[in-house]
């Protein structure tokens, strides 16, 4: 196994100049650099003293992730996260309420972004790996979902996972001992920023229900305007139910509507009827 090494910069560098973010066969080939990173022994103690150093108020103040994740690098393209991993040994002291933000463990969930994973110290945790067809489902709790078993594994140090966004379904279970990955997500693009996110019952192949990811909050946003009135958006909402690119955008925007004006409530549904996209189309059946 080869212990060449390479700096975080370096790693950017690469990343710039040779990866096409809208092609899997390219964002695969960064794992013998992210192998390279991960020989870097020094890259988290580093950026971590030096991030303490420079910044009191502000520090990882673009971490949008859990508490144990921290953010090496982050842009438009791409993140370089590290993300600890604690035993059930050292979570019992935790508050159940915090701990569920800290990390997620044996959630079946699939994600809404790719990424590569890579065991970066200790024996990593555990992960049962499915995958399904993403364009199959309507996305409804309890609907039935083909999931079929791809294996199951463990982080180990110097163990790369890839996972992609809306295909594979994952079970992390907590390692033995404190562990640590590093990630690198490609952050989402195109019609990607409008997937669904879901958590699955892996024993009876059933979808339990979307996961607030960006889609899901965006969509519900749309409540606080029914709830406030929205007679003032009500031209804007209109034109919107026909032209948002997030289809459950448009399904909430449809339901604002038909609160607002209830008289409208048969025209909307009819015309959604006939829509191409067939979570729009059960949406419809659902409310007429």
């Amino acid at each position: 196994m080869s212990v060449d090494k390479i700096s975080l910069k370096d790693f950017i560098n690469y990343v710039k100049s040779n990866v096409n973010f809208d092609d899997e066969a390219s964002i695969r080939s960064v794992e013998p650099y992210l192998r390279k990173l991960n020989n870097n022994k020094d890259l988290l103690p580093e950026a971590i003293c030096n991030e303490l150093r420079q910044s009191v108020e502000t520090f990882q103040s673009e971490n949008t992730y859990q508490a144990s994740g921290y953010i090496l690098y982050k842009d438009e393209d791409f993140i370089v996260r590290a993300v600890c991993w604690l035993p059930l040994s050292k979570r019992k002291f935790l508050d159940p309420e915090i701990d569920r933000g800290l990390l997620v463990y044996s959630a079946p969930h699939d994600h809404d972004f790719s990424f590569m994973t890579i065991g970066h110290f200790g024996p990593g945790y555990y992960s049962d790996i499915y995958e399904y067809d993403y364009d199959r489902v309507l996305g409804l709790e309890g609907e039935s979902v083909e999931l079929k078993k791809l294996d199951f594994d463990r982080l180990s140090e110097n163990k790369v996972f890839f996972f992609r966004a809306g295909k594979d379904v994952h079970i992390q279970i907590p390692p033995d001992e404190i562990s640590v990955s590093l990630n690198f997500i490609v952050r989402k693009r195109g019609s990607q920023k409008f997937l669904d996110q879901y958590w699955f019952d892996v024993e009876n192949n059933k979808i339990n229900r979307a996961l607030e990811n960006d889609t899901f909050r965006r969509a519900k946003s749309i409540d606080l305007i029914t709830a406030l009135g929205g007679d003032d958006c009500f031209d804007d909402l209109y034109e919107l139910k026909d032209t948002h690119t997030c289809r459950r955008t448009r399904i909430s925007i449809m339901e604002a509507l038909t609160k607002i004006k209830p008289d409208l409530r048969k025209q909307i549904w009819s015309n959604a009827s006939n829509d191409p996209d067939p979570v729009i189309r059960h949406a419809a059946s659902s409310n007429l």
